[in-house]
């Protein structure tokens, strides 16, 4: 069983659902805006993120996060979240690497390395499949 949380708008709590003005508020994906997404070979979720929001009508619709995203492809299995030296840190799993996300390490300015997950277009593709299916994400 899963259970999604309404996180951004206006709740109807007794139809389980948006009100109005809440769909108006919170950020989902139309057809519209899915037809402009462009695809490519690899990019990093903030910049995908970002593409799409360029998308929307700020005016009426609240951005879609990353962090939503990253919560979701959490819950699917697709990263996992480990304490590695103290902190919490985002990994790839095999089923992430399975549908076309891939880890590159990189080092900070200070020396710290971290990973940047890049997506390829099955992966992008997935994430867009998400939002039409979950709209509260």
């Amino acid at each position: 069983m899963k259970i999604r949380f309404i996180r951004h708008g206006d709740p109807d709590y007794g139809n389980d659902t948006l009100t109005e003005k809440g769909r108006k508020e919170a950020f989902h994906l139309t057809e519209e805006m899915e037809q402009q997404i462009a695809f490519v070979t690899e990019t990093t979720i903030s910049e995908f993120v970002a593409s799409i929001n360029a998308l929307r009508d700020e005016k009426t619709m609240k951005r879609l996060t990353i962090k939503s995203i990253t919560e979701e492809l959490l819950a699917e299995g697709y990263l996992e979240q480990k304490f590695w030296n103290g902190y919490s840190r985002t990994f790839l799993t095999e089923k992430g690497e399975a549908l076309g996300i891939r880890a590159e390490e990189r080092e900070s300015q200070n020396g710290n390395l971290y990973d940047v997950f890049l997506y390829g277009e099955k992966a992008q593709r997935y994430v867009v499949e998400l939002l039409t299916i979950n709209e509260q994400i």
